[in-house]
């Protein structure tokens, strides 16, 4: 027993550091912006592969000591296809790289759970070894050599590939497959742990943005390594119960070492803002998730004496209730305290995970009924919330305040009134927020349709505009000329060519690309007159960007000083404008939580 326990130790521990090493080493390596599109890819290509493995990976660790050989077979082939299907998908729709490392995952998870299976500890060892070893070096040496994001990704695929080899020796035989209703189960439980682990990165990405979701990665990186250590006993766990072995001192000796766990996390976090400046919102996240590794280690013993006795509901339903909550907690708090939200919403997950695990099996029948229903309700409810806070405005009073918070203009919205009568600082609230989306629909250059948009596309012709387009443009063109050419709606080439080669190359474009794509960019070559504009140059764009949040900040105001409220203010992305009191105004530091300027708005 020691033996097997310290193999798969070893394994798992070897996995998280070279795992995290990886990461550590893209902080040093790439922009945090291309570092959190890496970060999306990964953990889309995860999510992908755990759901469509369809629960053939622990299937296999619950029925090998049973059918044998033929098990594998068979959960080979239900694995396979899907995960096959998903990744011609995915290349497709995406890119074929992302879709390369969704099928090299699925076919590594099988190899290691097929280990796993028949014991063979030392085999799962050498395979995590051997196949994190080449991570740490075919992704950056196929990077350096091709230059671009891809090579990384690539790097990652060929890395896991050659460990897959075994699947090619399963023994000749019958194919025996799991139970349907069983595996059913199971494919349910990993789409709820895959959701669980990974959903999280690719909501935050969207929603919050890439740079957001490069801080929340980078903590969450520092959290893995210490998790890794609960992992190890649920792999070493489960095939000894199924194989119907005691466990319980091995349970013991887990749970008294989770508090030591917390501690070093804690500690750890402590150093991470010196040795990483660009990354200290991150350090946080890990100082927030660490007090959730006690739950881990609970949950993963837990995890390991369900599976060993077939029972999936308790762990489907508590999955997808803490899946729910979690994402739930990570939008509202995220919207309300940005990257520290989110690790408190993932806090709080995994302490629903862990309380439904404990409480739900150990209920009778009935009572049982009656949990799920309950933690099904929440579950909903907290999705709806999600949704709710998510997209559209959402509307809180207090007192005579009445707080409305959307998103518009790729940033977040906050418009606040005070107004004895409710219903018409609501009502003003509420139009102000329309006002703002309308002044995005209009000036937006991405949206199909748009004036800006035709105007972008139009090259050097002549392009008909609204009243309300050229008056923006001549502003734009005010500010140029007073700024000297330091604000310059024109410089979308140059800002559109600047994200492109961060997102596909990891680091700054040189300044002789930079010169080349600035041809296409000057003030001066916008000629706007009555009702129409037009570029001088093709090639050329314009982004209101800079004045666009501004314009709607005042478009709002007007709307709330007409409808006669007696205070408001209005905040597009850190753009305000307020009347009727004083404001106080915190400028926050662009890397940190902390408030470095106060000021007053009024």
């Amino acid at each position: 027993m020691e033996t097997g326990v310290f193999q798969v130790a070893m394994a798992q521990v070897f996995a998280t550091l070279s795992g995290f090493f990886f990461w550590v080493l893209l902080a040093f390596l790439l922009h945090p912006f291309a570092y959190g599109e890496v970060a999306w890819r990964v953990s889309l290509a995860m999510l992908l592969s755990g759901i469509s493995l369809l629960g053939t990976g622990k299937a296999s660790l619950a029925l090998y000591s049973k059918g044998g050989e033929g098990v594998l077979k068979g959960c080979l082939l239900l694995g396979l296809l899907p995960s096959l299907s998903i990744a011609v998908l995915l290349s497709l729709l995406l890119d074929p790289w992302t879709g390369l490392l969704l099928l090299s995952f699925s076919l590594f998870s099988l190899s290691f759970h097929f280990e796993l299976s028949k014991r063979s500890y030392s085999r799962y060892l050498l395979l995590w070894i051997g196949a994190r070893s080449l991570t740490l070096l075919l992704p950056f040496l196929l990077y350096l050599r091709l230059g671009e994001v891809k090579g990384l990704l690539l790097g990652l695929s060929l890395s896991y590939l050659p460990f897959s080899l075994p699947l090619l020796k399963l023994k000749e035989g019958k194919f025996s497959f799991p139970p349907p209703t069983f595996l059913l189960g199971l494919w349910l439980v990993d789409i709820g742990m895959a959701s669980f682990n990974l959903l999280d990165k690719v909501v935050i990405g969207p929603l919050f943005g890439k740079e957001e979701l490069a801080m929340y990665q980078f903590g969450n990186r520092f959290f893995l390594l210490f998790a890794s250590f609960p992992q190890i006993f649920f792999f070493y766990l489960l095939p000894e119960r199924a194989s119907g072995r005691k466990v319980g001192e091995t349970e013991k000796k887990a749970l008294l070492a989770s508090p030591l766990l917390l501690l070093s996390a804690l500690s750890l976090s402590l150093f991470l803002s010196s040795l990483f400046p660009s990354f200290e919102k991150g350090a946080m996240v890990l100082r927030v998730m660490s007090f959730s590794l006690p739950l881990v280690t609970f949950t993963q013993i837990e995890l390991s004496r369900l599976y060993s006795r077939q029972e999936t509901s308790s762990v489907l339903l508590s999955y997808f209730s803490s899946l729910a909550v979690g994402l739930a907690g990570i939008v509202v708090l995220g919207k309300k305290f940005g990257v520290e939200g989110m690790a408190y919403g993932f806090l709080l997950s995994q302490l629903v995970l862990s309380s439904s695990l404990f409480f739900l099996p150990r209920l009778e029948e009935e009572d049982r009924k009656l949990a799920g229903a309950f933690l099904g309700t929440i579950a909903l409810t907290a999705l709806l919330l999600s949704s709710m806070v998510a997209h559209p405005l959402t509307i809180e009073v207090r007192g005579e305040k009445v707080i409305g918070r959307g998103l518009a203009m790729d940033t977040f919205v906050e418009i606040q009134v005070v107004d004895e009568n409710r219903n018409r600082a609501r009502e003003a609230v509420e139009r102000a927020y329309r006002e703002i989306k309308r002044v995005e629909g209009l000036m937006s250059a991405e949206r199909e349709g748009t004036e800006i948009y035709s105007l972008n596309r139009s090259g050097t012709s002549w392009v008909e505009l609204s009243e309300e387009t050229l008056f923006l443009l001549r502003s734009s063109l005010q500010y140029s000329e007073l700024s000297g050419g330091a604000f310059d709606i024109t410089v979308k080439p140059l800002v559109d060519f600047w994200m492109k080669e961060v997102k596909e190359k990891g680091k700054l474009p040189p300044s002789h690309l930079l010169s080349k794509v600035l041809e296409r960019v000057g003030w001066e070559s916008l000629e706007v007159e009555n009702g129409r504009a037009r570029f001088l140059k093709e090639g050329m764009e314009v982004t209101l960007g800079g004045i666009a949040k501004g314009y709607a900040v005042d478009r709002a105001y007007r709307i709330l000083k007409d409808a006669g409220v007696r205070a408001g203010l209005v905040n597009v992305g850190g753009e305000m404008r307020g009347f009727g009191k004083i404001w106080k105004i915190g400028i926050q530091h662009p890397r940190k939580e902390e408030i470095m300027l106060a000021l007053e708005l009024g």
